[in-house]
């Protein structure tokens, strides 16, 4: 198993675990921001960011995404989706 699959299955793994608490949290707080902020697993968000700010890192420093590119397949799907 390589570094990149690693840190996409931690990605994977850190994002399930931070929704999964993300909602839990909002359903135990009530609404009352106080006890969300008291329910939440801020460290767990914390190394959520880390990993996804690692990942994003290498495909734009090692895989050379370009951008530009990206926004115009995205544009794409969007009006292929609005036409249909």
């Amino acid at each position: 198993m390589s570094k990149a699959e690693m840190v996409r299955m931690l990605l994977i793994s850190h994002g399930t675990l931070s929704l999964i608490d993300a909602v839990h949290a909002v359903l135990k707080s009530g609404g009352n921001l106080v006890n969300f902020i008291m329910q939440s697993n801020l460290v767990g968000y914390a190394r959520f960011a880390m990993v996804a700010l690692k990942e994003v890192k290498h495909w734009y420093y090692v895989c050379k995404v370009d951008p530009n590119k990206i926004e115009e397949y995205l544009d794409q799907e969007y009006k292929q989706i609005l036409s249909s």
